[in-house]
This record gives structure tokens, C-alpha cells and sequence, in this order.
């Protein structure tokens, strides 16, 4: 739909489109996302247990455990909230990742290049960065 690419590595999802929203669910799972430029007006938004993200034409890892939420960002940025403190909002951008658990719920972006390298090469793999 309008361009972007989704792979479940495992777990379930959910996606609805009202209007020109897509809005996903993850209630577990691992999930790669690749989002290309939205229209004035549309909303690209992921949901999990632990994180709200809000994406605007990135690719990017979101994964799902019990009580604890993982993002990884390739491409673009991504606006995390979690739901544990959802006043605490974090922009995770190109080559950092963010852990959201209870005891996390304000934690700082970082960056992790081993991590950043597993997440760019399973998007190699879908074809979408040579």
C-alpha cells in the first residue's frame, strides 16, 4: 500500500486503513517496516504492548516481548512514546535503537552498530538497500 514494505519475522499483526491513516498492531513479534514519504495529512502509526510509533518515510526494526519493546531505525527517524510513560517521547533516528520496559521508560536512544548492521542487512535481504 502507497509504497511501503512490511516482514513479520514472527509473531501476528494487525493493520487497518481508515481514511488516509494506516494504522498497525503488533501484540508480539518482530516486525521490519519500510515507510516511503507520506501525503500532507496521512499518519503511518505502530502500536505494541510497550511503544507508540509514529513514522514518517524511514525503514526500521520493531520487536515485541513480554513487557518489553524494541526499536531499531535504518533509514529516517522514528517517534517512539512508550505506554508505560507515554509523556516521554523520543525521536530514535539512522543507526540507533531504544529498549522500552517498565523500569526503562525514559531511557535515551543510543546507538548500536551491531545491532544497526543485523536490521540493514534483513533489509538487504528484502531488496531495499543494496
Amino acid at each position: 500500500a502507497g509504497g511501503h514494505r512490511l516482514r513479520l519475522k514472527e509473531g501476528a499483526l494487525r493493520l487497518s486503513r481508515p481514511g488516509s491513516n494506516y494504522q498497525l498492531s503488533l501484540p508480539q513479534g518482530r516486525l521490519l517496516v519500510a515507510v516511503s514519504k507520506l501525503a500532507a495529512g496521512e499518519h503511518f502509526d505502530l502500536n505494541t504492548p510497550t511503544t507508540i510509533a509514529g513514522v514518517r518515510g524511514t525503514m526500521f526494526l520493531i520487536e515485541e516481548k513480554t513487557n518489553v519493546g524494541y526499536v531499531c531505525v535504518c533509514e529516517g527517524a522514528v517517534e517512539t512514546a512508550s505506554v508505560f510513560d507515554p509523556a516521554c517521547r523520543q525521536i530514535v533516528k539512522k543507526g540507533e535503537d531504544l529498549w522500552l520496559k517498565p523500569t526503562l521508560a525514559a531511557a535515551a536512544p543510543v546507538a548500536s552498530p551491531m545491532m544497526y548492521q543485523m536490521t540493514k542487512a534483513d533489509f538487504e535481504e528484502m531488496g531495499l538497500i543494496p
